[in-house]
């Protein structure tokens, strides 16, 4: 059974917080073929500094690690062992949290028109994954100046947590208001992961309803109709996203 881990700095909201997924659909068939939810690793990201820790971070380490070596040496064994071992071996899985749907998740999300969004709910998300071996850690991402950041202090020094970084992002990415959820590779039985993992989950338990672009024709609001359908997803809604519609019709 799924090991969800909570931590109170990771401030997880609470399991009725309305979350949304936005891909293209590819990804989105890819996700019904596959039953699964796909755990992009964190190299892959297009973010180049996921999983990166700040650079006080590092110099603090190269202080209190015997086996490491003190000042720039050792800061520079420490991204040498964060690039090549611990980043690319954690994957995460993204949501943007909200009530309502974002447009600009639309755009930056959406490919000639034929995007899709899944609006499910943190507790969906956790009861989906319930029968997986997985151990998760799910939690907003935190957005910080790396250049400002500095080690906790007294006794939250002692709660810090290794895998904060991997809920980190620059400031500049705070419109994604993002939950993900966070797997290690250490935690699998065995196999390397290219470019991420599928981890099999209930997508009837994970879904609310199914959007479509705003802007998209009929005939693709159909199309995703009868792809959900043939895959047995029957009690999954499809809609077209309130977005396009005009005042007051």
């Amino acid at each position: 059974m799924v090991l969800f881990y909570e931590h109170s700095r990771l401030s997880t909201p609470p399991d009725d917080t309305v979350i949304w997924r936005y891909i293209t659909f590819t990804k989105f068939c890819s996700m019904l073929n596959e039953q699964a939810l796909f755990f992009c690793r964190l190299d892959k990201l297009h973010d180049k500094w996921e999983g990166v820790y700040p650079k006080a971070m590092l110099e603090y380490w190269a202080k209190v690690y015997q086996d490491i070596p003190a000042g720039d040496e050792g800061v520079a064994r420490l991204k040498e062992i964060l690039i090549r071992k611990i980043i690319p071996s954690h994957f995460v899985n993204c949501w943007f949290m909200s009530e309502y749907e974002s447009d600009a998740m639309w755009r930056l999300y959406s490919r000639n028109y034929e995007g899709i969004a899944i609006k499910s709910t943190i507790g969906r998300l956790k009861r989906s994954l319930a029968k997986t071996r997985e151990r998760i850690w799910i939690g907003p991402v935190d957005y910080i100046d790396y250049d400002q950041w500095q080690p906790p202090k007294g006794e939250a020094r002692k709660a810090f947590l290794w895998m904060e970084p991997f809920f980190w992002k620059r400031l500049s990415f705070q419109h994604e208001n993002e939950l993900r959820a966070l797997v290690g590779q250490a935690n699998r039985e065995s196999g390397e992961a290219e470019n991420g993992l599928n981890i099999q989950a209930d997508l009837n338990e994970l879904t609310e309803a199914v959007y479509v672009f705003p802007d998209s024709k009929d005939w693709f609001l159909q199309l995703v109709k009868t792809i959900v359908r043939k895959y047995g997803y029957r009690g999954i809604a499809v809609k077209r996203s309130s977005l396009g519609e005009r005042p007051w019709e």
